[in-house]
């Protein structure tokens, strides 16, 4: 998940830098560096580290009591960091330019790897090359199933790729005969 919100801040960091205009102009004043959209942008990580690195620095000695414990709490403060920058970075974003964000197919997506992700956790992890590739396989396919039920994008992709292995097949099977 926190990887999620790492694309995404960079897909709106992208928006900020190509909308600022500060930095087109071959001298530029401090003063205005410091007041851009710039300044904020290469400023968030420096935000995120300071708040980061003292509360993961509590956690891990005074909180956390075994080493399990202590990397769920280090990905859980990853997590909220990271959501928050990627709030931080899609309202500036906003403030640069206007669009509209597909939300509705990130959570559609976000789900259907919940989705495999039990399906992960509920298959037992395989000790064979055959096996692996069987049970990858099987996970692949789980979550194109659950997204061709819920994504319309999907399932016209899987529709076309089924009539192109179709006429793939047809193909190879006329040129046998």
């Amino acid at each position: 998940m926190s990887f999620l919100c790492l694309t995404l801040s960079q897909i709106f960091n992208t928006v900020i830098l190509g909308a600022e205009r500060v930095d087109a102009k071959a001298r530029i004043a401090l003063r205005k560096l410091v007041k851009s959209r710039l300044f904020l942008l290469y400023t968030l990580p420096y935000i995120q580290s300071a708040t980061t690195i003292p509360a993961t620095f509590f956690i891990l000695i005074s909180v956390a009591k075994t080493s399990l414990e202590a990397a769920t709490y280090v990905a859980l403060i990853t997590l909220l960091a990271n959501s928050a920058m990627l709030i931080v970075r899609y309202v500036v974003a906003r403030k640069c330019l206007v669009f509209h964000f597909p939300w509705t197919s990130v959570y559609k997506y976000a789900l259907g790897s919940a989705v495999m992700l039990m399906v992960l956790l509920a298959i037992p992890h395989p000790t064979g090359l055959s096996l692996t590739v069987a049970s990858t396989l099987l996970r692949a396919a789980t979550y194109f199933a659950i997204l061709t039920f819920m994504d319309k994008e999907t399932k016209l992709l899987v529709k076309s790729i089924l009539q192109e292995a179709a006429r793939i097949l047809k193909f190879k099977g006329s040129v046998r005969a």
